[in-house]
């Protein structure tokens, strides 16, 4: 287990507060790089981070996560090691050196920059410093304590015992420190090829099972290496067995070893000359392979003394070059790794030109500033996260067997994590789009299908909808665009937040993604017809109304005589909407209600219907020359309702009332001249236009206003 022995209070920590607090620790620091330092999202995330902190944390405790290579530890339990997050975080902190941290109470959001800043920074940065806790120190934090790994364990002179030692044997003890069987030793195996076949034997050997510790011991010997007052034989011979132990290992564990050293040794050039004159050229040789094939990368400064003692055929201490190589072959290895004359099977001829011609020129021409913006914008690491999982799905689909597909889902599964984490809905719909294309070879299909399926889990789902919180309205249409790409799994919890949501804009959101996802929003609404609260019931009807599917009006039937007022003329204005041939006698009985407020609701429902007898029944109740009381009110509602329907067989009518000149009610029946010039726009423009022209042309008076108003906006 990773040092660090946490409080007591941390075993009985909750899990899923704990996750989400990793999680939201992860989006606080990426928002940290990514966004200037005052954007409102970095004050945002650290916010949620410390809040969900301050849930876990009792009063007076304290929290130690563990830091192992690839995962996290709480107390003697380890971490979801699949977990992605989890893992990213885990490797970040370990390749600072860290081994804990701990958190505790009073953790506020400059610490939290802090600790975000020292993230930032190189390992090398880290290092020059003197280690991840002399950085935190420095740092000024006061709350949030990172612990550094023990290298004085395997340290390069620590004791008598250091003293007496010679630099190879320190070093030796220094990488046996953290041999697997916890012998860490020296004695018996002072001989590099000894000791190489020591680690052959090993698995995973690094030192306390920390990169960052493996990384520490070759820089700490190189660095001594390069030490002024070291004797020359002294130096010659631990480059010598250095060279011997790069030999003598198996091929993984070499390139683990040479590029600890190589990233060490780059501003070292006198150390690096040492040992790479004394590497057999066949070594270099695979080590430039590598590097021509994209499988490691090494600095400027090395791979130019890589190229330069390839070249020579012989070390520069005399070493003989590549034994097992024959000339014929060394020199097509070359060929193949440093070739001078293949770039042009990789390079277009016109681009090539153009660079000869720079060349030439021995300057850069003036740039163009928007052409230099464009570029700088593409390089950012968001956009290069997001093209290298677009090319990530382009090499699984190309696979024709299943051998390197787990290693490739599981990267693109990281980067999957990410676009989440940096709210890039848009990105993900895209992702998604390309793992459901065609043209799959069959060693991507079980990983490209099991993607997928990540999808639909629920954990993903909540995470998206909880962004339309966390990202706001600027993300709404890209969180649409995402629910329409995946499609029904977001049916449910949609649903779920259709019930719950209290914001009348986000349910107006929230039904438009329901109605767009169509179909697939059918059978779970259905379902929830039974739902105990009227204004669900009656979101749900409006949207099996506005989805248009007549197949739901056995369903909506049941619903006729529910006990709220409001879900019944929904059910009315939905089964009328679907066209459902009962509905046109229901309606006509209930037209002649004896109780009035049925007769109203029912008056509000007929705005739907295209039956002419709703038409004619409503032309009758207009027709009737009472205006007062309840007959008002009923009119009224026959104005709308006639409105709604828009037939032009009306217009007559409502223009015999319009003329209408009675000696009595005057008031009543002129607010139903208003209610009925207002109304005239929903009708046909050509049959209204007349009668509100000849209403305007009048002038002087409230109708006339109402009319001008009413052209305009047909």
């Amino acid at each position: 287990m990773a040092p660090g022995a946490p409080a007591s209070n941390d075993l009985d920590l909750d899990a899923k507060v704990l996750a989400n607090f990793i999680y939201a620790l992860n989006i606080s620091r990426r928002h940290f790089v990514t966004y200037p330092g005052d954007h409102p999202i970095i004050a945002s995330a650290s916010g949620k981070a410390l809040d969900l902190l301050n849930q876990l944390l009792a009063p007076g405790g304290e929290i130690t996560l563990g830091i192992g290579r690839n995962t996290l530890f709480l107390g003697d339990a380890e971490l979801d090691e699949n977990d992605p997050v989890f893992r990213d975080l885990a490797q970040d902190l370990s390749r600072q050196g860290a081994a804990a941290l701990v958190f505790r109470p009073g953790l506020g959001a400059e610490d939290l920059g802090r600790f975000h800043r020292i993230m930032g920074m190189s390992r090398e940065q880290v290092q020059e410093q003197g280690g991840i806790e002399q950085v935190a120190a420095g740092a000024g934090l006061e709350h949030l304590v990172i612990k550094g790994v023990d290298y004085g364990a395997f340290g390069a002179a620590e004791g008598a015992q250091g003293q007496q030692e010679d630099l190879w044997g320190r070093f030796i003890r220094a990488l046996m420190a953290g041999d697997v069987k916890g012998e860490g030793e020296p004695e018996g195996i002072e001989d590099p090829r000894a000791l190489a076949r020591v680690m052959n034997e090993g698995e995973d050997f690094l030192p306390g099972g920390s990169a960052a510790a493996y990384d520490e011991t070759i820089a700490t010997f190189l660095r001594e290496l390069g030490d002024e007052g070291m004797e020359e034989g002294e130096r010659a011979e631990a480059l010598e067995k250095m060279s011997a132990l790069a030999d003598g290992l198996n091929p993984g564990l070499r390139k683990q070893l040479l590029g600890s050293a190589f990233n060490s040794l780059a501003s070292r050039r006198g150390v690096a000359e040492g040992l790479l004159g004394r590497l057999p050229q066949k070594t270099i040789l695979e080590v430039l392979e590598d590097v021509n094939l994209q499988r490691a990368t090494v600095p400027t400064a090395i791979l130019k003394l890589l190229e330069r003692f390839a070249r020579l055929g012989e070390g520069a201490s005399g070493t003989p070059a590549a034994p097992g190589v024959r000339d014929e072959e060394r020199e097509r290895m070359l060929g193949d790794v440093l070739g001078q004359d293949t770039s042009g099977n990789y390079v277009p001829e016109a681009y090539r030109d153009k660079l000869e011609s720079l060349v030439g020129l021995n300057r850069l021409p003036p740039a163009q500033r928007e052409g230099v913006e464009m570029l700088k914008e593409s390089l950012e690491p968001h956009r290069v996260e997001v093209q290298a999982a677009a090319v990530t799905v382009e090499v699984l689909r190309s696979l024709g067997t299943d051998e390197d597909s787990e290693g490739l889902k599981d990267g693109l599964a990281e980067h999957v994590d990410y676009l989440l984490e940096m709210g890039d809905f848009l990105a993900r719909a895209e992702l998604h789009e390309r793992l459901g294309g065609a043209g799959w070879a069959a060693g991507g299909l079980q990983p490209r299908d099991d993607l997928l399926a990540s999808f639909a889990r629920s954990a993903f789902l909540e995470k998206v909808l909880a962004g339309l919180s966390v990202w706001g309205k600027s993300k709404s249409p890209d969180i649409r665009a995402l629910i329409l790409r995946v499609g029904s799994p977001f049916a449910e919890p949609l649903l779920d937040l259709l019930a719950e949501e209290a914001d009348r804009s986000r349910r107006r959101y929230v039904l438009d993604c329901l109605q767009k996802l169509g179909a697939a929003a059918r059978p779970a609404a259905l379902l929830r017809l039974s739902d105990a609260r009227w204004y669900v019931v009656r979101n749900l009807v409006l949207l099996l109304r506005n989805l248009g599917d007549p197949g739901v009006a056995p369903y909506l039937h049941r619903l006729i005589h529910h006990p709220h007022a409001r879900v019944r003329q929904e059910v009315f204005k939905a089964l009328l909407h679907l066209g459902d041939p009962r509905m046109e006698q229901l309606l006509l009985k209930g037209l002649d209600s004896p109780d009035p407020d049925e007769r109203l609701q029912f008056m509000q429902s007929a705005e739907k219907s295209r039956s002419p007898q709703v038409l004619e029944k409503l032309l009758a109740i207009l027709g009737r020359a009472s205006v007062v009381d309840f007959e008002f009110e009923l009119k009224c509602g026959a104005v709308h309702a006639l409105a709604g329907i828009g037939s032009a067989e009306a217009i007559p009518e409502l223009e015999r009332l319009l003329e209408s000149r009675p000696l009595l009610h005057r008031r009543q029946l002129h607010r139903l001249k208003v209610e009925i010039v207002g109304s005239l726009d929903r009708y046909p423009a050509g049959e209204a236009r007349g009668l509100l022209e000849r209403l305007a042309k009048v002038g002087g008076n409230e109708l006339s206003e109402l009319a001008e108003a009413a052209l305009a906006r047909i």
